[in-house]
């Protein structure tokens, strides 16, 4: 048998395994990290396939494929800023047992830029024990782990297929450094927004509704306003809470104070819409869906700018108007 012929068999009869360890590896990321509500882009894994790992084999002279490649399954984890990148790194050291880590950032000299990633050799940890895991404790794999910043310029610079530095053609090495640098600054720049807008969150959370009055209507400031108007109703989902802020800009809101004004007294009659919608009683809709509704009631213009339609586009809301103030039972 040749060696392509026993590196083929020994590639099938292991695929399986390496298929439920690639499951296994992303079920975890995926389950620890949403555990600490740390956001991320992707994570999303691959089995090398055999025409790669023979090359690979070939290229390193391998006598042992399966015990000498580490990446035949590998995953990646994309996060979408720098400090959680710090966060998912210390995730993923404390959920395997780290055979090697390659920190191509840290490691990587202050003038240099391009491939800015942190790749892992592993095996499942040692709590991965019983039947499920007996043929998957020993097999190894890979992960890597980026920003989105540097995926994109992973993605672009190996479709040109610059895979090493060395590869970039003298000419192009200029603008090829150039265009890396940018991608470097793009990530700096995110994590500043991001820093950034967690400090207008958290400062608008320290203060009550009449220091928040004065404020102008933006995304965070409107997410906090909600949560302190209608304690008891659920939180939207930050996309219905960034469409009520654009839909408010297009209508002439410019303040908190504005808003606030224009919604006195009109829950009882928003209730009233509930229970013809969801049953006498019932309460359906979040805070953003609070506020649709009631701006449907008393502000013409707001329905000429809404972006989308209101749950039952055929009751009218109008007709509800004679509710506003009336109390919960009126």
């Amino acid at each position: 048998m040749t060696t392509d012929q026993k590196l083929n068999r020994e590639y099938d009869s292991l695929f399986p395994q390496y298929k439920r360890l690639k499951e296994e590896v992303i079920f975890i990321l995926e389950k620890k990290i949403s555990a600490n509500d740390i956001p991320y882009d992707a994570i999303y894994g691959r089995i090398k396939k055999l025409d790669s790992l023979q090359e690979k084999v070939c290229q390193n002279e391998c006598t042992n494929p399966f015990q000498e490649v580490d990446d035949i399954c590998g995953t990646r984890v994309i996060c979408l800023f720098p400090s959680h990148m710090k966060q998912v790194d210390k995730i993923i050291g404390n959920s395997f047992t780290i055979i090697e880590r390659d920190d191509k950032i840290g490691n990587k000299p202050s003038e240099s830029f391009g491939y800015l990633s942190i790749h892992y050799t592993a095996t499942l940890g040692d709590w991965c024990s019983g039947p499920r895991y007996d043929d998957l404790k020993n097999l190894k794999f890979e992960i890597q782990l980026r920003t989105i910043s540097a995926h994109a310029w992973c993605a672009i610079s190996h479709h040109l297929d610059y895979k090493h530095p060395n590869a970039v053609p003298a000419s192009l090495q200029k603008q090829f450094h150039a265009l890396s640098a940018l991608f470097y600054l793009a990530d700096e720049i995110f994590e500043t927004l991001y820093k950034a807008s967690q400090k207008v969150k958290e400062e608008a959370d320290q203060k009550d509704l009449s220091q928040i009055d004065k404020e102008e209507i933006n995304f965070d400031i409107l997410d906090a306003y909600l949560r302190k108007k209608f304690p008891s109703r659920a939180s939207a989902p930050p996309q219905h809470t960034s469409l009520l802020s654009e839909e408010l800009y297009r209508t002439g809101y410019r303040t908190i104070e504005e808003l606030d004004k224009r919604l006195s007294g009109t829950e009882p009659a928003v209730e009233k819409i509930e229970d013809n919608i969801f049953g006498v009683g019932n309460r359906g809709f979040h805070n953003v869906g609070m506020v649709r509704n009631a701006l449907s009631i008393v502000d013409e213009n707001y329905d000429k700018n809404r972006l989308s339609s209101l749950r039952e586009p055929d009751i009218s809301r109008k007709e509800f108007i004679k509710y506003i103030g009336k109390g919960r039972n009126g």
